[in-house]
C-alpha cells in the first residue's frame, strides 16, 4: 500500500513537471486591429510589495528576456517599435504562486480504502497587455501559465520557456474579425 502511494505521488509530480502551458487570449471585439502598426513599452512602476512576495518579479534578466521575446515576435509579424506616433503600448505582469494539487482516490483491496494525495508546486503566469496609445483602453490580453521548477531557475531554460510562452500567446494576434 505504501508503495502504491509513493508510485502515485511520483507519477503526479512527473505529470505536473511535464505539464503543458495553458494559454488564453481576450480582446476588444469591436476594435479594428488592422490599424495597429507601431508599438512601445509602457514604463512599469516599482512594486515593492510584489518584489518581497514574488522574488522572481524583480529579476532584471527576466524583464529583458520578456521584452526581447515580445519585440522579436511582433517585429517578425511586421509591427514597428517606436517612441513617437505609436498605435499601442505593451506592459506585462509576471507572477509565481505556490499551489497545492489535491487528488482524492478510492481503491479496493480486501476492503475499501480512501486515500488523498496532496502535492505542492509552483505555477508561473505571464500576462501581456496591449493598450490603445490614444485612449489607454485595454485592447488585447494574453496569458500563459505552467508549472515551474521549485529550484533556482536556469537562465537558458527560462529564456526558452519565455520565448515559447510569447510565441504561443501571439499565435493568433492580431485577432481575426
Amino acid at each position: 500500500m505504501r508503495f502504491t502511494k509513493l508510485l502515485l505521488s511520483l507519477l503526479l509530480v512527473a505529470t505536473m513537471n511535464c505539464s503543458r502551458m495553458r494559454v488564453k487570449q481576450e480582446y476588444n471585439k469591436g476594435f479594428d486591429f488592422s490599424r495597429m502598426k507601431t508599438f512601445a513599452w509602457l514604463e512599469q512602476p516599482e512594486k515593492p510589495f510584489e518584489y518581497l512576495t514574488n522574488p522572481i518579479a524583480n529579476w532584471q534578466q527576466i524583464d529583458k528576456q520578456i521584452k526581447e521575446a515580445v519585440n522579436r515576435e511582433l517585429e517578425r509579424r511586421g509591427y514597428i517599435r517606436t517612441f513617437e506616433g505609436l498605435d499601442f503600448s505593451i506592459t506585462y505582469h509576471l507572477r509565481v504562486q505556490d499551489k497545492i494539487y489535491s487528488h482524492d482516490q478510492s481503491y479496493r483491496t480486501d476492503y475499501r480504502t480512501d486515500k488523498s494525495v496532496r502535492l505542492s508546486y509552483r505555477e508561473g503566469t505571464l500576462v501581456l497587455d496591449f493598450v490603445d496609445a490614444e485612449t489607454s483602453e485595454l485592447l488585447w490580453r494574453g496569458s500563459a501559465s505552467r508549472t515551474v521548477s521549485q529550484a533556482e531557475p536556469d537562465p537558458e531554460d527560462t529564456q526558452e520557456k519565455i520565448t515559447t510562452a510569447v510565441q504561443r500567446m501571439l499565435e493568433s494576434f492580431p485577432p481575426a474579425k
